[in-house]
């Protein structure tokens, strides 16, 4: 069980700072193309490595999909998010307890995005034999390895 909620966590942090990150920013048109192309190119890769079957393959790439919609809302949310605290700033008198508001909000749109992530996760744990979760690990383990250094 320990394995399967790390598994669903590696999976929603690597999704969202996929996701989040650099790819929508480096899409230039803020559609995150370039992160998905990339995501489903490694993940592709990753299969490959694993010897996944054309059915396993299927259902990751539906959940791979289902994440990046769960996904998309999340860069223009941080910009009207930051633009907000910016305004907020600039007055006289912050409404304090608008801002508490917000941000409670905030942090329950991202506890429900976690969990689909984790959700997520386990449904692609689900996909895989044994041996090739364990094979994952070990690449994961390994590139955590060498990015590390």
């Amino acid at each position: 069980m320990r394995g399967l909620r790390r598994l669903g966590l590696m999976f929603g942090i690597a999704a969202c700072a996929g996701a989040c990150g650099a790819g929508w920013r480096r899409a230039g048109d803020g559609d995150g193309h370039w992160s998905r192309a990339t995501t489903f190119g490694r993940a592709e890769h990753v299969l490959d490595r694993l010897g996944a079957s054309e059915e396993q393959r299927a259902r990751v790439r539906v959940v791979l999909s289902r994440s990046f919609t769960e996904l998309e809302p999340w860069p223009d949310l941080g910009r009207r998010l930051r633009a907000d605290l910016l305004a907020a700033w600039r007055t006289e008198h912050p409404d304090s307890d608008a801002l508490h508001a917000r941000v409670d909000t905030e942090v329950e749109a991202l506890r429900s995005l976690g969990h689909a992530l984790v959700d997520d996760g386990v449904t692609l744990h689900a996909a895989l034999t044994p041996a090739q979760r364990a094979h994952l690990v070990e690449l994961a383990a390994r590139r955590h390895r060498h990015r590390s250094r």
